[in-house]
C-alpha cells in the first residue's frame, strides 16, 4: 500500500504525530532505514509515542495488505493488459512495476474520491512541523533532522498527491520510484513504455470492476 493508502485506511483524528508515523515509511524511506522504530530510544512524549505507533502501524498494514486477495487480483489485473502489449523489450523487474503502479493507481483512486481526507494529510503535516521540540527529540542526528524537515516543507508545499490525477505525473512517479530502488532504465524504455501505460492506466480505468477505491474503502 502507497503513502496515501495508509493515511486514508489508518489515521485518527487529532494524533498527528501518529498519521505523520503511517507514511513516513514510504515518503521517508531513506531516513526510514537509519531510525526505523526499534532504534528510536527517546519515547518521553505522547507525541513521539504516537509517531513511533504509526510507523508500526504501517508496517502490520503492509503484511496484511500485500498478501490479501484484493491487492494480489490488482497485480494480476496489470500484468494480463501489459501481457497483451507483447512488448519487446519489457521493463526489468515487471513486478516491481506491477506492485508499484497498482499502488500508485489505489492512491489516485482513493484521492478523485475522498479528496478531503488529502487535504487532512497536509494539515497534519503543517502540525508537525510546528512542533519542533518533537523534531529534537526524535532526530537526534543533525543531518537526518535538517533532511527530514526540509523534504517535509517541500511535500507541504507541493501536495504532490494531487497531481496523481494527470496519467503523466503518475507515470513520472513511477519512473521516479524505480530509481529510489536502484533500478537504471534507459531513456528508450522509458520513451517506448510511457504511451503504453497510458493506455494500460485507461483501459484499466474504465474497467468498471476497477474500482480499488472502493474496495480499499472496506479494509
Amino acid at each position: 500500500m502507497n503513502f496515501f493508502g495508509h493515511y486514508f485506511t489508518d489515521s485518527q483524528e487529532g494524533r498527528p504525530w501518529f498519521n505523520l508515523g503511517l507514511v513516513y515509511p514510504d515518503l521517508f524511506r531513506d531516513l526510514y532505514r537509519k531510525q526505523i522504530p526499534n532504534r528510536i530510544v527517546k519515547r518521553d512524549t505522547q507525541s513521539s509515542i504516537d509517531f513511533v505507533d504509526g510507523m508500526r502501524a504501517h508496517i502490520a498494514r503492509d503484511k496484511m495488505f500485500h498478501q490479501s486477495s484484493f491487492f494480489l487480483h490488482a497485480e494480476k489485473m496489470l500484468k494480463v493488459v501489459y501481457d497483451e502489449y507483447r512488448i519487446q523489450n519489457k521493463l526489468p523487474r515487471t513486478w516491481f512495476m506491477f506492485h508499484i503502479l497498482s499502488e500508485l493507481l489505489i492512491d489516485r483512486q482513493l484521492v478523485q474520491a475522498y479528496s478531503e481526507v488529502a487535504n487532512r494529510l497536509y494539515l497534519d503535516m503543517a502540525n508537525t512541523m510546528l512542533d519542533t521540540l518533537i523534531v529534537d527529540e526524535l532526530f537526534e542526528d543533525v543531518v537526518i533532522k535538517t533532511v527530514f524537515l526540509s523534504r517535509m516543507g517541500l511535500i507541504h508545499q507541493d501536495k504532490f498527491i494531487f497531481a496523481y490525477a494527470n496519467n503523466e505525473k503518475l507515470i513520472a512517479a513511477l519512473w521516479m520510484l524505480y530509481k529510489r530502488a536502484g533500478i537504471e532504465l534507459s531513456m528508450e524504455l522509458k520513451e517506448t513504455h510511457t504511451p503504453i501505460l497510458h493506455s494500460i492506466i485507461n483501459k484499466l480505468e474504465g474497467d468498471s470492476h476497477f474500482d480499488w477505491a472502493y474496495y480499499t474503502k472496506q479494509l
